[in-house]
């Protein structure tokens, strides 16, 4: 249970987690309950709803709202963005007559849940870059395969183009190999990639579903990827004399 001060010294105001916790049933306003600490008997005056002041990695905990000024420590204030510095002096001002031999320092809402994620951003970051490095290392490879497979076939691209067979019916071949990789590719991935997704969400008490387009699209950019590192040069092949394709070792 955690308990955050405000409010008035008898009563208190419980989040929706804090009722199901404590087992109030019917309506809770107006209902007494009994704080441990500090120590008292206080009044349910409101309900609010559940607010997440910890990581998403954490669930929403019960939370009881009341005061006691002699341990007050923490206050949240809404400013507005355009005056800060006044209603610093203004919120200081409140702080240190209710307070006067307490230093009044500030945290911002933003850099505080910013810090709670850097770790997250960090992999973020990292995952992209290496992300990057495995899509242009894959090019290369692909670049270099399918110079090695229209070497091999040369001959075999100036007899079909002397048979009559066009650009494009040529493309559609050699592409058609490259596809039946890239599709094998895939379904090896998608088991090991969700596998691994699943892990990492699971490391969150509020995360998202992982959809089944989400690896579609992720399988569509590979191929069309894969198609335009590789279309240049089947083009290219495709082109050439067949005579001179036909005199290749």
């Amino acid at each position: 249970m955690i308990f955050y001060f405000l409010g008035q010294s008898a009563k208190v105001r419980l989040n929706k987690a804090a009722v199901t916790f404590l087992g109030l049933e019917g309506d809770p306003l107006g209902q007494t309950i009994k704080c441990g600490w500090p120590r008292s008997t206080r009044k349910v005056v409101g309900i609010i709803d559940d607010i997440n002041f910890e990581p998403l990695q954490n669930e929403i905990k019960p939370v009881v709202y009341l005061i006691e000024y002699s341990v007050a420590y923490h206050l949240i204030v809404k400013l507005k963005s355009s005056d800060i510095y006044a209603s610093k002096e203004a919120v200081t001002h409140i702080t240190q007559s209710i307070y006067p031999e307490q230093v009044i320092s500030y945290e911002f809402l933003d850099q505080i849940l910013e810090s709670r994620y850097q770790k997250d951003n960090r992999t973020f970051q990292l995952m992209g870059f290496f992300a990057g490095m495995a899509i242009f290392l894959a090019c290369i490879g692909m670049f270099g395969m399918t110079s090695y497979m229209l070497v091999k076939r040369t001959r075999e691209i100036g007899i079909r183009k002397v048979n009559g067979a066009s650009v494009s019916e040529l493309m559609r071949m050699l592409n058609f190999d490259i596809i039946k990789l890239i599709l094998i590719a895939f379904v090896i991935a998608v088991p090991i990639a969700r596998y691994a997704m699943i892990k990492w969400l699971g490391n969150f008490a509020f995360k998202v579903e992982l959809s089944w387009w989400i690896f579609a699209v992720a399988g569509l950019i590979a191929l069309f990827i894969s198609l335009a590192t590789v279309s240049w040069l089947t083009y290219n092949a495709t082109r050439r004399n067949p005579i001179q394709s036909l005199k290749c070792d």
